[in-house]
């Protein structure tokens, strides 16, 4: 008879270098909400152009949860987003395609309004006013690219609301009046239209066209 000292002996060597067994993936109680990764393709290319997470909660509800990146059809970063659990959190970023810095955001964590600033290509202020949980809220001011004083009016839940004025590059005005719930009210006045000018209508505003720093339009 073999000693059973020995047996363990040759036994242990071949037990340490036994290749482990794999785990089964864990997944999440049934009563547990799963993350659920999410993108969006280029209709034309192929490639992807906007990344997030979902919470699939058990009863069928998607949350937004983490970070959400969008990237332009060439691959540059477009804009950079965070969400916990549906409620838009953290610092909000927006670049032009060249990679100049388009808008910046912070968020308060306790819901108070915060700041959001636009810039044009070039460098330049482009807006500037308060927001809260993304959405616009109170008086906001736009300037040209040439930074003259382009727009100044308020905003009530992100729809302009009371009076605005209008300027054109050369400073002379173009309009003023007043709003209710995002449409024009009453008799506009109008200044006369510089020669050369091409300048869009209030609702054709870059600003207007930006859905991606609007959490309750999030461009998908």
């Amino acid at each position: 008879m073999i000693p059973r000292a020995p047996v363990l002996a040759l036994l242990l060597p071949a037990l340490g270098c036994a290749a482990p067994i794999p785990l089964p993936p864990r997944r999440p109680a049934p009563d547990q909400p799963l993350l659920e990764p999410r993108t969006r393709a280029d209709p034309q290319s192929g490639a992807v152009v906007l990344a997030w997470e979902e919470l699939v909660r058990p009863d069928g509800e998607r949350l937004k949860h983490g970070g959400e990146r969008a990237w332009y059809p060439d691959g540059t970063l477009r804009a950079e987003r965070h969400f916990l659990r549906g409620e838009p959190v953290g610092t909000w970023r927006s670049w032009h395609p060249d990679g100049a810095l388009r808008s910046e955001y912070e968020l308060d964590p306790g819901g108070a309004a915060t700041t959001m600033t636009f810039w044009h290509a070039n460098g330049a202020l482009a807006a500037r006013g308060p927001a809260r949980r993304g959405l616009r809220e109170g008086e906001w001011t736009f300037w040209h690219a040439n930074g003259a004083l382009r727009e100044r009016g308020s905003y009530v839940a992100n729809r302009p609301e009371g009076d605005w004025t209008l300027w054109h590059e050369d400073g002379s005005l173009r309009a003023s009046g007043a709003y209710e719930a995002g449409l024009r009210v009453g008799e506009w006045q109008h200044g006369p239209r510089p020669e050369g000018a091409q300048e869009a209508d209030h609702a054709d505003r870059a600003d207007q066209a930006d859905k991606l720093d609007q959490p309750d339009q999030p461009d998908q």
